[in-house]
């Protein structure tokens, strides 16, 4: 696990300080990857990378180069099927391997298959392959979209990294906020475009792959999620670029066993590392069932003083029977507030999942003991997991209602409570007119109520929805909603909060349900062996019984819940969030005096405005973190130590090389002159 920083510079005009520039650029994401660092730097190609070492751990490290000289890679993720195709590549190719890392298996694969090793590869990644001789790159983001990869065209030099923060150090980048994203972010919580938030970058999509030749630059997908089709799934034959039609399984026994093999397979995969591996245990099925198959020795949970919030309790009784020690992080209301300005600044962009702050801390306990975790992230998206995908008796009788009936219903349903206005609002005539995923947090109209008027210009959400709803339209409602979540909430909310709060603290984590086989027979599951009656993730639960007794696989879905909507009516936390919209960047870009009504009346109990509140109060945090603070003087890697920008110490071993037109004798040189290749083994 790493993280990696260059630019592409056809008229090599910041070639000079090309090497120093990618130094400064590695500094804004060294958390990623303290163990080593290296650089790179020629007329066209200049690139940082930093280490975080966890396969072969004495050799392995980038950026990395062919014994030909002639092909670089920078590769930030783990290949798990990287010894079947390092066997496939020795024997049909006949390539001698220097080291036992993925990265020289990636970086040979990419030689030889081309683009086509997308359809070879198993894995969580972004890397970006380099041919020195012809001046072209060619870099690709994983399937599910686990490793993120941000890019950019700034004054005819692409500028690309795996962290918007990367870009700051490089001349030719311009740090301006892109407002146009400011009212989708209301609306989901999150940023749900290719855009970023910050004017000019943008991230690569799940299952794409990009090329620039100093010229052109294109983008185009490798991979999309399977749909469902008349009872049929457009399903991909991984590992090769056949797409077929295979029928729905409707056979609960038969699910259950082929789901249970490819789990425990993508399980063992995931545990492959040369360093110890724990794992994130909540109280639910999720986390439940792949430690049960992994059996760490260490295990990681939340805990909050309100019981209502806390299901520490749960999560021992898992861990007691499956044999795993487990630490457990207690979290009070100084922590969380406190975390936020650090969270949102590894975010990169706005964030509003609560769960991010929870997830920080214990990936900064996690740390102290282990270098990888695996954790149950996508089991929700594959295996129908939430609330809003069930359609209970009572909601299968009220649909019945003519359409105009059921709109007038819920266009006056808010005088009867929030729990009658969910309700007519999930039964609407079309799931497209409600349903934006799980974090819908604002309608557009509220929105517009709350912004200022510089920044009405409203998108509203279905610009977003409507895209991946045509895809699936003749699809069944619990379809339609998957789909949505599996394109939208799960790439941009729960992956990026993943990698982005796990690699703040130098740490990985590896989400086994999102596999290519586990999904190949996820895809081929029918609709009432995902939501049974008002039971969520039916197969998985009957699957996880295999490992799990009943007491745990029963259990309802809670995650990572936070007690926000409580700790603000106090005093002291309802006077920050007062504070936070009576300031210059809240009357910025909201009404002050919408912001400070529905904060009173989330205090006095007229309404829960805990998730609307707290969005705004993110993106206030979010915009002073990185507008309005100096840059920090210095690198922080959080699991306690602290770094120069400068980062240079008398250990450091260096490695300069002028190269000469000639075959590298080893890793790290290079044939051809004015090039700049340097390896830093350890910091």
């Amino acid at each position: 696990m790493c993280g990696f920083a260059g630019f592409c510079d056809a008229k090599s005009r910041f070639y000079t300080n090309g090497k120093e520039t990618v130094k400064k650029m590695g500094d804004k994401i060294l958390h990623r990857g303290p163990d080593s660092r290296g650089e790179y730097s020629d007329e066209f190609f200049s690139v940082g990378f930093c280490r975080l070492k966890i396969i072969d751990l004495s050799g392995g490290d980038q950026p990395m180069l062919s014994s030909d000289g002639r092909y670089l890679i920078c590769f930030n993720g783990e290949i798990y099927n990287y010894k079947s195709l390092k066997t496939d590549l020795e024997l049909k190719y006949g390539i001698k391997f220097r080291t036992s890392s993925d990265t020289e298996v990636l970086l040979y694969a990419c030689m030889v298959y081309g683009k086509n090793v997308l359809n070879h590869l198993r894995g969580m990644y972004s890397f970006i392959f380099y041919d020195r001789q012809e001046k072209n790159v060619f870099a690709a983001r994983d399937p599910f979209g686990i490793k993120p990869f941000y890019y950019g065209i700034f004054d005819n030099c692409l500028i690309f990294g795996s962290e918007i923060k990367a870009f700051f150090p490089h001349p030719a980048f311009k740090k301006e906020f892109n407002s146009e994203i400011l009212p989708l972010y209301l609306q989901f919580q999150y940023v749900p475009t290719e855009e970023t938030a910050f004017k000019g970058v943008k991230r690569l999509m799940p299952g794409s792959f990009l090329t620039y030749d100093g010229k052109n630059l294109n983008t185009a997908k490798f991979f999309d999620l399977p749909l469902k089709k008349n009872g049929n799934f457009k399903a991909y034959s991984f590992f090769g670029s056949q797409v077929t039609w295979q029928k729905e399984n409707t056979n609960a026994k038969s699910v259950s066993k082929s789901l249970f093999t490819v789990i425990n397979d993508s399980v063992n995969a995931h545990l492959e590392s040369d360093v110890p591996v724990g794992s994130f245990l909540s109280g639910g099925i999720d986390s439940g069932l792949i430690t049960a198959i992994a059996k760490p020795r260490n295990a990681y949970t939340i805990g909050f003083c309100d019981i209502a919030f806390d299901e520490r309790s749960q999560a021992e009784e898992t861990a007691e029977y499956i044999g795993t020690k487990l630490t457990s992080v207690e979290i009070s209301a100084p922590d969380f507030f406190e975390a936020l300005p650090k969270v949102q600044y590894h975010s990169d962009e706005p964030y509003a999942n609560l769960s991010a702050v929870p997830l920080y801390l214990i990936a900064k306990r996690a740390s102290s003991d282990v270098k990888v975790v695996i954790s149950g992230e996508g089991a929700d998206e594959l295996f129908g997991g939430y609330e809003w995908y069930i359609d209970g008796a009572f909601g299968k009788l009220y649909k019945k209602l003519p359409g105009r009936v059921r709109r007038f219903a819920f266009n006056h349903s808010s005088v009867f409570g929030s729990r009658v206005k969910t309700f007519t609002e999930r039964n609407l005539p079309k799931t497209e007119e409600t349903f934006i995923g799980q974090a819908k947090i604002m309608t557009p109209s509220m929105a517009y109520l709350i912004l200022s008027k510089n920044y009405k210009l409203l998108r509203s959400n279905t610009a977003i929805t409507e895209k991946y709803y045509s895809k699936v339209s003749k699809s069944s409602e619990l379809q339609k909603k998957m789909f949505l979540d599996q394109n939208l909430w799960l790439p941009f909310d729960i992956l990026n909060k993943a990698d982005k709060m796990t690699m703040a603290s130098s740490l990985e984590l590896r989400v086994p349900y999102l596999d290519l086989k586990v999904l190949a027979v996820s895809s081929t599951v029918c609709d009432r062996l995902l939501v049974r009656n008002r039971t969520t993730k039916y197969i998985l639960r009957k699957t996880a019984e295999k490992v799990l007794p009943y007491n745990i696989t029963s259990r309802a879905k809670k995650g990572f819940p936070v007690p926000f909507r409580n700790w603000i009516k106090q005093e002291e936390y309802a006077g920050i969030l007062r504070n936070a919209f009576e300031g210059e960047t809240a009357c910025t870009f909201f009404e002050k005096k919408e912001l400070i009504s529905l904060l009173n009346d989330h205090i006095v109990g007229k309404s829960n405005n805990a998730r609307l509140l707290y969005t705004v109060y993110a993106f206030i945090i979010w915009y002073d973190v990185f507008f309005k603070t100096p840059e920090p003087k210095s690198v922080i890697i959080e699991t306690g130590k602290e770094m120069s920008n400068d980062i240079k110490t008398e250990n450091e071993e260096v490695i300069n090389v002028a190269v000469k037109n000639t075959e590298p004798e080893k890793e790290g040189t290079q044939n051809a002159e004015n090039e700049i290749f340097t390896h830093t083994p350890g910091l």
